[in-house]
């Protein structure tokens, strides 16, 4: 059963936790619990400085995947123009001639997983030559 101090204390903790969710609205929740218990215990400066850190590192693994998903694709797509965008058929994979279709399986692929086992055959088709 809930005492009069218990239902405070909910009531205390619910209006940190939405203080901290319009502070850093783009954190997860678990993160949010994380700075909400660092505040308790240590003050907002220190939970402001851990969000800072946990945005920055976000935001770097963000840029790092784009980084790496472009490369990919221009590394697909540089041997693409070399062999014309032909077709390219495999267990793996079904990739359409003509640049559109190239251009659109590039689009569509949400993960590298999709564009790593084009790039192995073109690997693959280099040293066949």
């Amino acid at each position: 059963m809930l005492t009069t101090s218990d239902s405070r204390d909910h009531l205390c903790a619910g209006r940190v936790f939405y203080e901290l969710r319009q502070r850093w609205e783009d954190l997860l929740l678990e993160s949010l619990d994380v700075l909400r218990q660092l505040r308790m215990a240590h003050g907002i400066a220190v939970a402001e400085r851990v969000a800072k850190a946990i945005s920055a590192e976000r935001d770097w693994a963000r840029n790092n995947q784009v980084e790496e998903r472009n490369a990919l694709i221009e590394a697909l797509m540089v041997p693409g123009e070399q062999v014309n965008f032909q077709a390219l058929v495999t267990e793996d994979f079904d990739l359409q001639s003509a640049l559109e279709n190239w251009h659109a399986f590039c689009s569509d692929a949400s993960c590298k997983c999709k564009l790593y086992p084009v790039l192995g055959h073109f690997k693959c088709a280099c040293l066949l030559r």
